[in-house]
């Protein structure tokens, strides 16, 4: 039978955190869901946005559904009605490509969420 004390003043490592010791706090929105209404107001170029995205994320179907919408902010809106069933990762590369073909925007959003000017 193996015992083991511990004594005081025990310098092993503190066990690291993990998603289980992390299971009850409240998850953030991503950053998407967050400022949805925001980017379906400011966003452009939704074309481009749109060319990042295919293959990728968006099936050749889903690409065309957007691009048939009228103006920007609808095609914005179906692509958010999309969005419904992405997971963390998808959402990450909308985020990504959002920061490569809107980096202002994306800039701008970012200093209102953090608070901090990013430009001073």
């Amino acid at each position: 039978m193996l015992h083991l004390s511990f004594l005081p003043g025990d310098l092993r490592p503190a066990q690291p955190m993990t998603d289980e010791a992390n299971k009850d706090a409240p998850a953030l929105p991503h950053f998407l869901d967050q400022h949805r209404e925001q980017l379906v107001a400011r966003v452009t170029s939704v074309d481009s946005l749109l060319d990042k995205l295919h293959g990728t994320l968006l099936s050749q179907e889903e690409y065309e559904a957007v691009r048939a919408e009228a103006t920007n902010q609808d095609r914005m809106r179906k692509l958010f009605i999309f969005s419904r069933s992405w997971d963390k990762t998808c959402k990450n590369k909308v985020y990504q490509a959002l920061k490569e073909t809107h980096p202002h925007l994306m800039m701008d959003l970012l200093e209102k969420l953090s608070g901090i000017s990013v430009g001073s």
